[in-house]
């Protein structure tokens, strides 16, 4: 019997989106050329969903990794100048899931 999600960990609830987020590709890439011209070429790619009131946002861009050092980088300098601790940027990843995680940061550092 599976958890309910107030009762989870972040790493299972990593997981478990991780999971729904791979079988909704596999269906999408399995479905879009029964449903679009043979022309188009449909791309996946985010979904979002929530259970209770926790949102869950899967990305399927692989984005421009210039783009994501330069984030990084500025990302660092601000921890730096401002000493915001490590703790207090997990509290912030944890509200905005947009921003690094922290061992994006660290690796860059």
């Amino acid at each position: 019997m599976l958890k309910q999600v107030n009762q989870c960990g972040n790493s299972i609830l990593t997981k478990r989106t991780t999971n729904i987020g791979k079988q909704m590709l596999i269906e999408f890439n399995e479905k879009a050329p029964k449903l679009y011209n043979s022309e188009d070429i449909p791309v996946l790619e985010s979904i979002s969903y929530s259970v209770k009131k926790h949102t869950f946002d899967v990305n399927y861009r692989d984005g421009d990794r210039a783009k994501k050092k330069q984030k990084n980088e500025s990302m660092i300098r601000v921890l730096d100048e401002r000493n915001i601790s490590r703790d207090t940027y997990r509290y912030l990843c944890a509200i905005e899931f947009n921003l690094p995680r922290e061992g994006a940061i660290a690796k860059e550092r």
